[in-house]
């Protein structure tokens, strides 16, 4: 099960105990938030926002055209800004333009450059400004993308890394991370980024050999990477044990399920039971709701 599945069941467990959720769909390349939440798309999609705001800004009412509600939430809410809307999957023709358009810098009237980050924090700022949140989900591209590193580097979320136990999964993070160490911050603690990693063990077979090979790979990754050498590197250096839980390499795993592997809760409602999701997705969404804070 990928990181949109796992985002979708979350957002609906996380209803189900009275939270109200956003979730936001920046895998422009690879739109599927939007099919898996919403009965109706909205007018526009984050593609829409991120075409015209690298040459100008967009008014209230086309953020307000971002967001569609959720059939699936029931006792809190969950609002989807897909990353497709309704004017453009009547145009698909159009996607593509639109997608090369996307992550154009710009530069204000200013003079000042405006990125695809700096659009990024204002959209979800302009979002949460219309509803009021307990939590957000942004669901970014796996792959070495802008919008990848934008999530990384300049929302100041927790970033949920996710990927089954293949060589591709290992070899696209060790890319990312590698470039990412570039941004490496003077600090450690709550404003250093990489605190805020954390590996996540996709089809992941159920047996305790699984995951240690798992958590090897991904310790030798961070280790080759973003891990400070121990040897004279002081006590705050940003470090793990391999078997220390806090670490960003020690995963969380999602088991392999079939009943997940063709995931479609609009159609298939007993996908998101809570007996049936609770044994695949249920330590992830313990984890999570611990790591960012909900409360009931």
């Amino acid at each position: 099960m990928g990181r949109s599945t796992a985002l979708a069941v979350s957002a609906a467990a996380f209803s189900k105990a009275g939270f109200n959720i956003l979730v936001v769909d920046l895998d422009l390349e690879a739109p599927g938030l939007g099919a898996m939440l919403l009965a109706e798309l909205p007018d526009y999609g984050t593609l829409d926002y991120f075409a015209e705001t690298s040459v100008g800004n967009v008014d209230d009412a086309f953020i307000a055209g971002l967001i569609a509600v959720s059939a699936l939430a029931e006792n809190g809410q969950i609002h989807v800004a897909p990353a497709v809307g309704r004017m453009s999957n009547g145009s698909p023709q159009n996607v593509l333009a639109k997608i090369s358009r996307a992550y154009v810098e710009r530069v204000d009237d200013d003079g000042q450059t405006v990125s695809f980050l700096d659009r990024t924090r204002e959209l979800i700022a302009q979002l949460c400004s219309i509803n009021r949140y307990d939590a957000v989900f942004v669901d970014a591209r796996a792959g070495l993308n802008e919008a990848t590193a934008a999530a990384v580097l300049g929302l100041g979320a927790e970033i949920l890394l996710f990927g089954a136990d293949t060589p591709q999964t290992f070899a696209g993070y060790r890319y990312l991370l590698a470039h990412l160490q570039r941004f490496r911050p003077g600090e450690s603690g709550d404003n250093d980024w990489r605190y805020r990693l954390r590996m996540v063990h996709a089809r992941a077979q159920a047996s305790p050999k699984s995951e240690a090979i798992f958590r090897t790979h991904a310790f030798e990754m961070f280790s080759d990477t973003i891990y400070d050498e121990e040897e004279g590197i002081e006590a705050e250096a940003f470090n793990f044990d391999y078997d220390d839980p806090s670490a960003p390499h020690y995963a969380w795993p999602i088991a392999d399920d079939v009943n997940y592997a063709e995931f479609d809760p609009l159609i298939r409602g007993d996908q998101l039971a809570q007996h049936l999701y609770d044994r695949t997705f249920g330590p992830f969404i313990a984890n999570l709701r611990d790591k960012i804070g909900l409360i009931s």
